[in-house]
């Protein structure tokens, strides 16, 4: 799949709704910006939502999951209370990477929708997120600050497409004067990709709800099992060898 398949949508007042639907294989993500919520649909579910958003179907026809992701909040299609769309890259200075939005956890809050199938599978490959660099930081006035995050689902579950586009950032003329930031889980930090993160200036956000008793009462692995330990696990190696880092509760 090229970076050019993947068509992003708005529609006039959602502007904090956004659809993005991939050709190949055929799927679509909704995602709002307001409330951080996201959900898998099919390409049936991308035209539903197509007609809602355009006013030629009310929401009523969408599936519970999916109208559920675009009717949160008090504004819900209520036009007036809707800023209008920006477009274009200008004033861009932050590149967020949904580098996949699997996860080995089930958390019991968390706000992303995966339904079965090919697309809660799905990763994004290095020539992706190549693309994705190139056409939103690399056009940044020289000298200027620049943010990228990876962020899904767990990105660290596409290791090589997350160390890809690290060693493509630091390598190029501009590293000194950008900021890569990773959320995640920690489960996937072994000491290897701990010495790469702490090697490039990677600052990991990871998620840790407090003691184990708590965290463990949320944060559970698909089987079922707590997650604190292997957190704390990923935790430590990243701390031993250097990472910059913070707590997300």
């Amino acid at each position: 799949m090229s970076y050019e398949q993947v068509t992003h949508e708005i529609f006039p007042g959602h502007s904090h709704t956004h659809l993005f639907t991939v050709t190949d294989p055929a799927g679509a993500v909704v995602y709002r910006t307001d409330t951080m919520q996201q959900v898998v649909c099919t390409p049936r579910g991308a035209e539903l939502v197509r007609e809602v958003l355009s006013g030629r179907s009310a929401p009523e026809a969408l599936p519970p999951e999916v109208r559920e992701v675009i009717s949160a909040g008090d504004a819900a299609f209520d036009p007036a209370t809707m800023a209008p769309p920006r477009t274009g890259l200008q004033d861009v200075r932050a590149l967020y990477l949904l580098v996949t939005l699997d996860c080995q956890l089930g958390c019991d809050y968390c706000r992303i929708v995966r339904q079965p199938g090919e697309q809660a599978r799905l990763r994004m490959t290095p020539e992706i997120a190549r693309q994705a660099i190139e056409h939103v930081l690399d056009p940044i006035p020289s000298g200027q600050r620049r943010t990228l995050v990876f962020f899904g689902g767990e990105p660290l579950l596409a290791p090589d497409t997350v160390m890809s586009a690290v060693s493509q950032v630091r390598s190029g003329p501009e590293a000194d004067n950008t900021d890569i930031m990773l959320q995640t889980n920690g489960i996937a930090i072994d000491e290897e990709m701990a010495r790469f993160l702490a090697e490039n200036d990677v600052f990991i956000y990871l998620s840790l709800d407090g003691t184990a008793d708590v965290h463990d009462r949320h944060r559970k692995l698909l089987g079922g099992r707590g997650s604190y330990e292997d957190s704390v696990r990923g935790y430590c190696n990243a701390r031993e060898a250097g990472c910059r880092m913070g707590i997300s509760a």
